[in-house]
């Protein structure tokens, strides 16, 4: 299975789900993992409503991996990265990040990385919110 997520304007979130796809395709061929795609497009970081993940996590039954590009694909805060890593781990499902080398949530270094590298997802969506909000203060 693959998740993709993408945000910005349409045309920008076209071409970034389009570098997403070409990037976990690559692998899974050089692999010769055979996946199922799910992939949500969002207009903002912050967005729960995401139904093709949703989709995959009710699904993912019998999958063997998660595939996404970057951390910050599959979640913006800490928790819901915990606890969909746990979600998996409790089905026996693997996860990777293909840009985020070093993710291997079967070792406790492993474990370990991503929880910091959920933390820097979480610390940089806070900082997007900021900053867009001070933005719009200012056209105010």
């Amino acid at each position: 299975m693959r998740y993709i997520r993408t945000l910005i304007v349409e045309k920008v979130r076209h071409v970034r789900n389009e570098r997403q796809r070409e990037l976990i395709d690559k692998f899974c061929r050089e692999k010769g993992y055979n996946l199922k795609i799910y992939e949500d497009q969002a207009k903002s970081g912050g967005s729960t409503n995401r139904p093709a993940f949703h989709k995959m996590m009710f699904e993912i039954d019998g999958a063997d991996i998660v595939f996404i590009t970057n951390i910050d694909r599959m979640a913006r805060s800490l928790i819901d990265l915990l606890n969909t890593i746990q979600i998996l781990e409790e089905k026996g499902i693997e996860f990777m990040s293909l840009r985020d080398s070093g993710i291997d949530t079967t070792s406790p270094n492993g474990k370990l990385l991503l929880q910091i590298l959920g933390t820097f997802a979480e610390f940089k969506r806070n900082l997007i919110y900021r900053m867009t909000q001070a933005g719009k203060e200012k056209v105010r």
